[in-house]
């Protein structure tokens, strides 16, 4: 039995990241994230554990560190969510949840336990109901976020696992108590079943969403779930195959795992549950397997090789064009002073990048290099150069070099470009003179990021003001490189506006006449070849 606990209306999506440490290998939510999603309620349903099958990313880690499970919380933390429902902003209420992982079975059926983790969770009541922005659905809550009104809040706990080792596909269940269902359910005699709002538990749901496939990873029997509840009619065989176990629930009859209990079953989309699940990338290095030369001189060459701990392929480059160049592995010295080898191993889906190996060859007196700049921190294809600075021990200038042909070029003087998006290395080193010999390159090592698109996301999209009251507003817009914003229509008379160069534009002044004005701000940038505009709905009253 589906329950859309939520919304007056169902809107669209959210993004879950990964760090350099980590990897998504199975995700259903949604992005961006609605105010709320359609959802599984535990209590209406008498539902002890609700979960699926999945089949996790392909050639992906199966050391599991978290899962993040959406939830869709209804309950208010006074009055009820049909109607007067009042909360204090960020007031939660307290809830143990266990997300059980289990191998699966013959024909589908729940395996054994790989993995039980419960955790207590503050869960946010819904927001207050906002009659005002809400007119033809009173009881609901405005998202001034996406514009829309919703019966629930849509929210996530995290899970840590702790780096559990699973199989190529699993199933999961979500299990927690409400007042009369769970392992232990907490009864109707708790104090808060007195209360008109009753208890949050008893309101808390598991979100669902629709898709024909998960972003990421795979859903082996799309249009079904598995559920252990009391009562037959909820299950979409009505309780053919018993009632009170954690098993699968296929759409033998309606309504069931569609989109809708008037439509064809069979057929995609269904509704799924918003999980996502993040894996451990294990960490490799880099050994160099070839001894540097000594003694090398301009004409020569030298076979160098290396290997990583994950057994991944190795790639070169060479730090020092001018002294020696690499095809594959053949190094050719072509000039007087330090060969600076780079050994790269850049990772997949089971292992992180490794740290850069350089191999260099030393001579004459030792010098040490510091760098004396500190990255960008904003760097982008085609975007402001950046001037990287260091200092060598002896006094020496110090001269650069590129490790990263295909992100970023660097002048000998340290004037970097950026020419590609992910890692630029940019290896510094003093070659040495009579004196010195020359020094052990240093490596500075920083992200070129992509583009992006200026966006409004989170700005207020209306405002009141009063007559020849002061007044003023600022309007940010958010982008790589920082898009410029301005005004380019709807200010009412008395008001300016005022450009800012941190990607804003502030609306003053003293408004002259009443009526409501629809004020488009517009955001341009070399990352986008048309302006992306935002309307701020201004209204001028007495």
């Amino acid at each position: 039995m589906l329950l859309l606990g939520g919304s007056a209306i169902i809107a669209p999506a959210t993004a879950h990241a990964t760090t350099p440490s980590t990897v998504v290998v199975y995700d259903s939510t949604t992005t961006p994230q609605p105010g709320n999603l359609p959802s599984e309620a535990f209590e209406a349903t008498q539902t002890v554990e609700f979960g699926n099958e999945i089949a996790f990313a392909p050639n992906t880690s199966r050391v599991l560190t978290q899962a993040v499970v959406t939830l869709s919380s209804w309950g208010c933390q006074n009055g009820t969510w049909q109607g007067g429902c009042t909360t204090t902003p960020g007031s939660t209420f307290s809830e143990p949840i266990t997300l059980n992982i289990y191998n699966v079975g013959d024909n589908n059926t729940v395996g054994s336990l790989i993995s039980t983790v419960t955790q207590t969770f503050n869960i946010p009541y819904r927001p207050s109901a906002d009659p005002t922005d809400c007119p033809s659905a009173p009881s609901t809550w405005y998202d001034a976020t996406d514009g829309q009104c919703y019966n629930g809040l849509a929210t996530n706990v995290t899970f840590n696992l702790s780096n559990v080792t699973v199989p190529d596909s699993v199933i999961y269940g979500v299990a927690f108590n409400t007042s009369d269902y769970g392992t232990n359910p907490y009864g109707d005699n708790t104090a808060c079943h007195s209360t008109p709002q009753g208890c949050g538990y008893d309101s808390l749901n598991v979100g669902l969403t629709t898709a024909n496939a998960p972003s990421v990873g795979s859903d082996p029997l799309p249009g079904t779930i598995f559920q252990n509840t009391g009562y037959g009619p909820f299950y979409c065989d009505g309780g053919a195959a018993g009632t009170g176990t954690f098993r699968l629930d296929s759409p033998n009859t309606t309504p069931c795992w569609g989109t809708d209990p008037t439509t064809n079953y069979s057929t995609a989309p269904w509704y799924i549950p918003a999980v996502q699940f993040t894996a451990a990338l294990q960490s490799q290095s880099i050994s160099y397997t070839s001894t540097a030369p000594t003694g090398a001189v301009v004409g020569g060459s030298y076979q160098v090789s290396a290997t990583a701990t994950s057994g991944l392929p190795i790639t070169f480059a060479s730090a020092s064009p001018s002294n020696c160049t690499i095809s594959g592995t053949t190094v050719s010295f072509v000039g007087p002073g330090y060969c600076n080898i780079v050994a790269f191993q850049n990772g997949n889906g089971i292992y992180s990048a490794a740290p850069p190996l350089v191999q260099t060859f030393t001579i004459e007196l030792a010098q040490t290099i510091t760098f004396t700049s500190s990255p960008p921190s904003s760097a982008y294809p085609g975007g402001p150069t950046y001037t990287v600075t260091a200092r060598a021990s002896s006094g020496l200038p110090v001269i650069f070099g590129s490790a990263s042909a295909s992100t970023c070029a660097t002048t000998q003087s340290g004037v970097v470009s950026f020419v590609g998006t992910g890692t630029c290395n940019i290896v510094a080193f003093q070659l040495g003179n009579g004196t010195y010999g020359a020094a052990t390159p240093i490596v500075q090592s920083f992200t070129v990021l992509a583009k992006t698109v200026p966006s409004f996301s989170g700005d207020a999209t209306s405002g009141n003001a009063y007559l020849l009251v002061p007044f003023s507003t600022t309007i940010n817009a958010t982008g790589l490189p920082t898009p410029s914003v301005s005004v380019v229509s709807g200010l009412p008379l008395g008001l300016h506006a005022t450009s800012n160069a941190n990607g804003s534009v502030t609306i003053s002044g003293l408004p002259l006449l009443l009526g409501t004005y629809n004020i488009t701000v517009q955001a341009t940038s070399s990352a986008s070849a048309t302006p992306v505009h935002f309307t701020y709905t201004l209204r001028v009253n007495l």
